[in-house]
Protein backbone atom coordinates (compact mmCIF):
# COMPACT_ATOMS: atom_id res chain seq x y z
CA UNK A 1 0.00 0.00 0.00
CA UNK A 2 2.89 2.68 0.67
CA UNK A 3 4.27 1.64 -2.58
CA UNK A 4 0.91 2.66 -4.68
CA UNK A 5 0.55 6.61 -5.34
CA UNK A 6 -2.85 5.88 -3.13
CA UNK A 7 -1.00 4.51 -0.68
CA UNK A 8 1.64 7.17 -0.32
CA UNK A 9 -0.92 10.28 -0.35
CA UNK A 10 -2.88 8.28 2.55
CA UNK A 11 0.20 8.19 4.59
CA UNK A 12 0.49 11.98 4.46
CA UNK A 13 -3.52 12.56 4.76
CA UNK A 14 -2.88 10.79 7.92
CA UNK A 15 0.81 12.59 9.34
CA UNK A 16 -1.64 16.13 8.95
CA UNK A 17 -4.69 14.54 10.31
CA UNK A 18 -2.64 13.63 13.41
CA UNK A 19 -0.78 17.12 13.85
CA UNK A 20 -4.90 18.65 13.83
CA UNK A 21 -6.32 16.02 15.94
CA UNK A 22 -3.53 15.10 18.48
CA UNK A 23 -0.50 17.18 18.03
CA UNK A 24 -3.14 20.76 18.29
CA UNK A 25 -4.40 19.61 21.28
CA UNK A 26 -1.19 17.71 23.28
CA UNK A 27 -2.57 20.29 26.30
CA UNK A 28 -6.23 18.68 26.51
CA UNK A 29 -4.78 15.24 26.42
CA UNK A 30 -2.04 15.01 28.90
CA UNK A 31 -3.22 13.41 32.23
CA UNK A 32 -6.84 12.87 30.37
CA UNK A 33 -9.14 9.69 30.54
CA UNK A 34 -9.87 9.56 26.88
CA UNK A 35 -13.04 7.53 25.18
CA UNK A 36 -11.72 7.28 22.05
CA UNK A 37 -14.98 6.13 19.17
CA UNK A 38 -13.61 3.18 16.33
CA UNK A 39 -9.73 3.97 16.69
CA UNK A 40 -9.11 2.28 13.64
CA UNK A 41 -6.68 -0.73 14.80
CA UNK A 42 -5.60 1.15 17.88
CA UNK A 43 -3.68 4.18 15.99
CA UNK A 44 -5.61 6.96 17.64
CA UNK A 45 -5.70 5.88 21.03
CA UNK A 46 -1.84 4.99 21.19
CA UNK A 47 -1.16 8.34 19.90
CA UNK A 48 -3.69 9.94 22.22
CA UNK A 49 -1.39 7.65 25.02
CA UNK A 50 1.96 8.79 23.62
CA UNK A 51 1.25 12.43 23.83
CA UNK A 52 0.55 12.11 27.46
CA UNK A 53 -3.71 10.79 28.19
CA UNK A 54 -3.90 9.04 31.79
CA UNK A 55 -6.15 6.14 30.10
CA UNK A 56 -7.87 5.37 26.66
CA UNK A 57 -11.18 3.77 26.61
CA UNK A 58 -11.19 2.30 22.63
CA UNK A 59 -14.79 1.19 21.29
CA UNK A 60 -14.14 -0.63 17.55
CA UNK A 61 -17.42 -1.81 16.30
CA UNK A 62 -15.64 -4.52 14.04
CA UNK A 63 -14.04 -7.40 14.69
CA UNK A 64 -11.31 -6.81 12.19
CA UNK A 65 -10.06 -3.62 13.75
CA UNK A 66 -10.52 -4.96 17.20
CA UNK A 67 -8.34 -7.45 16.61
CA UNK A 68 -5.66 -5.04 15.26
CA UNK A 69 -5.92 -2.80 17.91
CA UNK A 70 -5.70 -5.97 20.66
CA UNK A 71 -2.70 -6.67 18.97
CA UNK A 72 -1.35 -3.36 18.52
CA UNK A 73 -2.00 -2.70 21.95
CA UNK A 74 0.01 -5.59 23.31
CA UNK A 75 2.86 -4.66 20.96
CA UNK A 76 3.31 -1.25 22.24
CA UNK A 77 5.00 -0.01 25.77
CA UNK A 78 2.56 1.15 27.36
CA UNK A 79 0.73 -0.32 30.46
CA UNK A 80 -2.59 -2.80 29.74
CA UNK A 81 -3.99 -1.16 32.78
CA UNK A 82 -3.97 2.41 30.79
CA UNK A 83 -6.11 0.35 27.30
CA UNK A 84 -9.59 -0.55 27.96
CA UNK A 85 -10.79 -2.30 24.45
CA UNK A 86 -14.25 -2.83 23.97
CA UNK A 87 -16.27 -4.63 20.93
CA UNK A 88 -19.79 -3.18 20.73
CA UNK A 89 -21.83 -0.64 19.14
CA UNK A 90 -21.04 3.09 20.16
CA UNK A 91 -24.41 4.06 21.22
CA UNK A 92 -24.72 1.20 23.76
CA UNK A 93 -21.09 1.68 25.02
CA UNK A 94 -22.35 5.73 25.94
CA UNK A 95 -25.92 4.45 27.36
CA UNK A 96 -23.88 2.72 29.98
CA UNK A 97 -20.95 5.55 31.18
CA UNK A 98 -21.36 7.53 33.65
CA UNK A 99 -21.52 11.56 33.85
CA UNK A 100 -18.04 12.95 34.47
CA UNK A 101 -16.18 9.42 33.85
CA UNK A 102 -14.56 10.52 30.63
CA UNK A 103 -12.25 14.23 29.98
CA UNK A 104 -11.84 13.78 27.00
CA UNK A 105 -13.79 12.13 23.76
CA UNK A 106 -11.70 11.42 20.19
CA UNK A 107 -14.70 11.35 17.48
CA UNK A 108 -13.22 10.73 14.24
CA UNK A 109 -15.75 10.44 11.22
CA UNK A 110 -18.75 9.55 13.51
CA UNK A 111 -20.80 11.93 12.85
CA UNK A 112 -21.84 10.52 9.45
CA UNK A 113 -22.56 7.31 11.11
CA UNK A 114 -24.88 8.35 13.65
CA UNK A 115 -27.84 10.08 14.90
CA UNK A 116 -26.51 13.53 15.75
CA UNK A 117 -29.11 14.75 17.89
CA UNK A 118 -28.97 11.31 20.00
CA UNK A 119 -25.01 11.64 20.38
CA UNK A 120 -25.36 15.03 21.59
CA UNK A 121 -27.76 14.26 23.82
CA UNK A 122 -25.28 11.51 25.29
CA UNK A 123 -22.42 14.31 24.92
CA UNK A 124 -24.19 16.56 27.30
CA UNK A 125 -25.34 13.58 29.85
CA UNK A 126 -21.75 12.34 30.05
CA UNK A 127 -20.25 15.96 30.67
CA UNK A 128 -16.99 15.20 29.42
CA UNK A 129 -14.35 18.73 29.20
CA UNK A 130 -13.75 18.17 25.63
CA UNK A 131 -14.96 16.31 22.44
CA UNK A 132 -12.35 16.52 19.54
CA UNK A 133 -14.11 16.00 16.13
CA UNK A 134 -13.14 15.12 12.55
CA UNK A 135 -15.90 14.87 10.26
CA UNK A 136 -17.19 15.82 6.95
CA UNK A 137 -19.33 19.16 6.06
CA UNK A 138 -22.08 19.72 3.89
CA UNK A 139 -20.93 23.00 1.90
CA UNK A 140 -23.33 25.67 1.02
CA UNK A 141 -27.16 26.57 1.81
CA UNK A 142 -29.43 24.42 2.28
CA UNK A 143 -30.68 21.46 4.96
CA UNK A 144 -28.38 21.54 7.88
CA UNK A 145 -27.77 17.52 7.45
CA UNK A 146 -27.30 16.05 3.97
CA UNK A 147 -27.56 12.44 3.09
CA UNK A 148 -25.87 9.73 0.36
CA UNK A 149 -25.42 6.06 0.04
CA UNK A 150 -21.96 4.81 0.73
CA UNK A 151 -20.27 2.92 -2.17
CA UNK A 152 -17.44 0.51 -2.50
CA UNK A 153 -14.85 3.67 -2.84
CA UNK A 154 -15.61 4.77 0.53
CA UNK A 155 -13.12 3.75 3.30
CA UNK A 156 -14.46 2.42 6.42
CA UNK A 157 -18.16 2.10 5.72
CA UNK A 158 -20.21 -0.43 4.45
CA UNK A 159 -21.44 -0.80 0.77
CA UNK A 160 -25.16 0.81 1.08
CA UNK A 161 -24.91 2.24 4.19
CA UNK A 162 -26.61 5.56 4.43
CA UNK A 163 -24.14 8.34 5.25
CA UNK A 164 -25.20 11.70 6.73
CA UNK A 165 -22.86 15.07 6.33
CA UNK A 166 -23.88 17.68 8.89
CA UNK A 167 -23.17 21.54 7.95
CA UNK A 168 -21.50 23.77 10.35
CA UNK A 169 -24.57 25.32 11.10
CA UNK A 170 -25.87 21.90 12.28
CA UNK A 171 -22.59 21.18 14.46
CA UNK A 172 -23.05 24.91 16.12
CA UNK A 173 -26.66 24.30 16.39
CA UNK A 174 -25.95 20.87 18.35
CA UNK A 175 -23.33 22.89 20.05
CA UNK A 176 -26.07 24.54 22.12
CA UNK A 177 -25.18 25.82 25.17
CA UNK A 178 -23.52 23.09 26.05
CA UNK A 179 -20.55 23.24 24.17
CA UNK A 180 -18.14 26.15 22.53
CA UNK A 181 -16.73 25.00 19.96
CA UNK A 182 -13.78 26.58 17.53
CA UNK A 183 -12.35 24.89 14.62
CA UNK A 184 -8.84 23.84 14.34
CA UNK A 185 -7.20 26.18 11.98
CA UNK A 186 -5.83 23.94 9.23
CA UNK A 187 -4.59 27.01 7.20
CA UNK A 188 -2.15 27.68 10.32
CA UNK A 189 -0.42 24.54 10.16
CA UNK A 190 2.21 25.74 7.86
CA UNK A 191 1.27 23.30 5.06
CA UNK A 192 3.04 23.46 1.54
CA UNK A 193 1.44 20.89 -0.29
CA UNK A 194 -2.25 20.47 -0.31
CA UNK A 195 -1.90 16.97 -1.87
CA UNK A 196 -4.28 14.73 -0.39
CA UNK A 197 -6.07 17.17 1.50
CA UNK A 198 -8.22 19.35 -0.73
CA UNK A 199 -10.87 18.78 1.51
CA UNK A 200 -9.45 20.30 4.36
CA UNK A 201 -8.22 23.02 2.46
CA UNK A 202 -11.90 23.47 0.84
CA UNK A 203 -13.94 23.21 4.25
CA UNK A 204 -15.74 20.16 3.18
CA UNK A 205 -13.57 18.47 6.22
CA UNK A 206 -13.19 19.87 9.10
CA UNK A 207 -11.45 19.17 12.85
CA UNK A 208 -13.39 20.65 15.82
CA UNK A 209 -12.66 21.21 19.55
CA UNK A 210 -15.87 21.39 21.81
CA UNK A 211 -15.36 22.27 25.31
CA UNK A 212 -17.77 22.28 27.26
CA UNK A 213 -19.39 25.36 28.59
Amino acid sequence: MRDSATGFLDLIRLRHRYNAIIGQNRDLLRGARVLDLISYAGFWSLAALDAGAASVVVVETSQKNFDAARKNFLQSQFEAERCKLLRAKITEVLKKMEPKQIDVVLCKRYFEHCYLPDFFSELCRLQPKYVIVDTKVALGEGALCRFSIAGKAWKGAQSGKIISTPSHEAIVLLCGSQFHWRAVDWKAMDIADWAGIQDYADGSHRTYVLQQE
